[in-house]
């Protein structure tokens, strides 16, 4: 069932159950601040889709999407993904970690974003949402020693060998998007509109599989 919202009183859709694929948390984060966003009959508040503590997970900010305004983004390919090689080297805790998370030569698909609380270092992260393309299964990635290993492998893979300049700036966009995810100061006002959520769990039950 689509999701939608209105945009400066345009029924916009943003997505389908807890796919919003038509919006990055970014776009859908500026709207909501400027006051742009209102409530469609039979669909939550536009507050309640940036709850930290909801199901939602937003559109990963692919880097030549920025052009598009809010909205535009629906008329393109809702599962558009970025296919990333991650090269676990001799390391033996990327090895197993890849067992799950990755396909065959360590294959993986970045698809979405999605703001949690992390209870274990008491902050609120925008995490990486990547997919297996094997399996089909969609991981968030919560354990930030990953992610430095997955931007080596991007500057390995994609960066230094690349003579496309465009392409180069592309991918680096790519690692400083993610970076930005766990990096990022979360507005008070979008962290409080999820204040109220369950007991968190232990911090040693990491759940990826989401």
């Amino acid at each position: 069932m689509g999701i939608y919202v209105k945009y400066k009183n345009e029924a916009i859709k943003i997505g389908d159950g807890e796919d919003l694929y038509c919006t990055s948390f970014q776009k859908y984060q500026r709207a909501l601040k400027n006051g742009f966003l209102s409530q469609v009959a039979g669909n939550a508040p536009p507050e309640v889709y940036a709850r930290h503590s909801s199901e939602f997970r937003f559109r990963f900010p692919f880097p030549d999407e920025d052009k598009l305004a809010f909205g535009e983004i629906g008329n393109f390919s809702n599962d558009r993904c970025i296919a990333l090689k991650i090269n676990p080297g001799t390391n033996q805790r990327l090895k197993e970690q890849l067992r799950l998370i990755a396909g065959k030569d360590g294959l993986l698909e970045i698809t979405h974003q999605k703001l949690i609380y992390q209870t274990s270092c008491r902050k609120f992260s925008l995490v990486l949402i990547i997919k297996n393309p094997e399996s089909g299964n969609s991981f968030r990635i919560e354990d930030e020693d990953l992610i430095p290993k997955l931007n080596r492998s991007i500057i390995r893979n994609y960066v230094i060998k690349e003579t496309d300049q465009e392409k180069k700036k592309f991918y680096r966009s790519i690692i400083a998007r993610i970076l930005q995810g766990y990096r990022r100061e979360i507005p008070v006002k979008l962290t409080s509109y999820g204040m109220k959520r369950k007991r968190p769990e232990t911090p040693n039950k990491r759940k990826l599989l989401i």
